[in-house]
């Protein structure tokens, strides 16, 4: 009887040996699935972050737009507002038959100065004063020309301008009457 007892003590001991064999493969198994899941989470925990920081990449370049084109609107105010003084007394005003530029105030006779600003320019918040120009040819035609955009140029009425003939009041044309030659 001890000969079976020590029998089925060996058999025992196989089973039990079987059975943390399959115990243990069963862990490996239940490790290797904790592990797949594990890298599983980890990707997508990665995949966030990445996904993370391209959002804030394109949320840091959005702000750095939005403060390039704060500081571009705060210039163009700054500028307005110094464009606001620099433009003060001057006004839009016809200094012969169709020319409007901007220029100061009329003074006592009721005529208007030079210089003369590019009406263009200044609706840019843009001081340009504007040169006289006489082109030649058989029809003289004379020009107000802006030095800061050539494209910027305004005729005068047809006939022999000088600078002196603009700003005056519009009134009644003045006429030339010949005197007969004194005889002798």
């Amino acid at each position: 009887m001890i000969g079976e007892i020590t029998a089925a003590t060996s058999a025992l001991a196989g089973i039990k040996t079987i059975v943390d064999g399959f115990v243990a493969e069963r862990d490996a198994v239940k490790l290797q699935q904790t592990r797949a899941e594990l890298f599983k989470l980890v990707a997508d925990a990665w995949q966030a972050v990445f996904a993370l920081q391209l959002a804030l990449q394109s949320k840091v370049a959005e702000v750095a737009k939005l403060e390039g084109e704060k500081r571009e609107l705060e210039e163009k105010l700054t500028r307005a507002k110094a464009g606001a003084t620099q433009f003060e007394g001057y006004e839009l005003a016809q200094i012969a038959r169709g020319l409007f530029v901007y220029t100061s105030a009329p003074e006592a006779d009721g005529s208007r100065k030079p210089p003369y600003l590019c009406p263009t320019c200044m609706n840019d918040g843009v001081r340009s004063i504007l040169n006289f120009q006489r082109e030649g040819g058989r029809q003289e035609q004379a020009y107000f020309v802006c030095p800061k955009n050539s494209g910027h140029r305004l005729a005068a009425p047809r006939g022999l301008w000088s600078i002196d003939h603009f700003g005056r009041p519009p009134g009644p044309p003045q006429v030339e009457v010949a005197t007969p030659p004194s005889g002798g």
